[in-house]
């Protein structure tokens, strides 16, 4: 979904990721997504096929990031997505405020680092 006037949402803490409870709250998300069967691509940190996938903005214990998904189920569900070629990080104080992967390397997110006010926009 592409729009004229882009969505800021706030950066993410990467020590979120640190947590148990939350790397199994991702694992619980793509087990629901693929029906307990996750490709090997997203488990393997491999590169995202072009064909039939497009990444999904999600909420992680309330922080912005975006997940891999299989159109069809997009399609079905009629949930948005995005094409993730706009999605930026931007920093208004500071330094940093870097877009990054982490754990399969297919969740995204805004990494702030020394940057105070990072935001996410598509």
């Amino acid at each position: 979904m592409q729009t004229t006037t882009p969505a800021y949402y706030p950066a993410m803490n990467p020590a979120i990721f640190e947590f148990q409870m939350v790397k199994d709250h991702i694992m619980e998300l793509y087990n629901m997504i693929y029906d307990n069967n996750i490709p090997s691509f997203i488990l393997n940190n491999e590169t995202v096929p072009t064909a039939g996938y497009k990444r999904v903005q999600v909420e992680i214990f309330g922080n912005n990031a975006l997940i891999v998904m299989p159109t069809a189920s997009i399609q079905s569900s009629m949930i948005s997505y995005l094409d993730g070629e706009n999605t930026a990080c931007n920093c208004k104080k500071g330094t940093g405020c870097v877009l990054k992967s982490i754990l399969f390397g297919h969740v995204q997110y805004c990494d702030a680092t020394g940057c105070t006010k990072c935001t996410m926009s598509f």
